[in-house]
């Protein structure tokens, strides 16, 4: 009988891998200075402020919307609460009739500052 030639041989204990170990691969050698952090340019810089600034007048101006939102419904309607009933009595404790227009003041200044009228706030 003719054994095939397929068969794996049998291996010894001692035999050892061709790959290379951990310590084969950390070769002491010139490193690789880190790179600089990068830097921007002044024009950069000056335009990253502007969007900071356009991000919170657009923000501040949806404080004011909802503020003048809440104000005139607390005015007109009963169904606020306890808060909208204590500004309701405040408002018209100190404004009287004036009252109905604070609230229109306050959505004015919002929609001002989120469409960022030029010379309107600056």
């Amino acid at each position: 009988m003719k054994e095939s030639t397929n068969q794996k041989k049998p291996t010894t204990g001692n035999a050892r891998r061709k790959t290379p170990t951990k310590s084969s691969s950390l070769k002491p050698g010139p490193k690789k200075p880190k790179p600089a952090p990068k830097r921007r340019s002044a024009a950069a810089i000056k335009q990253h402020k502007e969007e900071k600034k356009h991000f919170y007048q657009e923000l501040i101006g949806l404080i004011f919307l909802g503020l003048g939102i809440f104000t005139l419904i607390s005015l007109i309607s009963d169904r606020v609460g306890v808060l909208g009933d204590s500004i309701r009595s405040a408002m018209f404790g100190i404004l009287g009739l004036m009252a109905y227009v604070f609230p229109f003041i306050f959505l004015l200044i919002g929609i001002a500052l989120i469409i960022r009228r030029p010379g309107l706030f600056s």
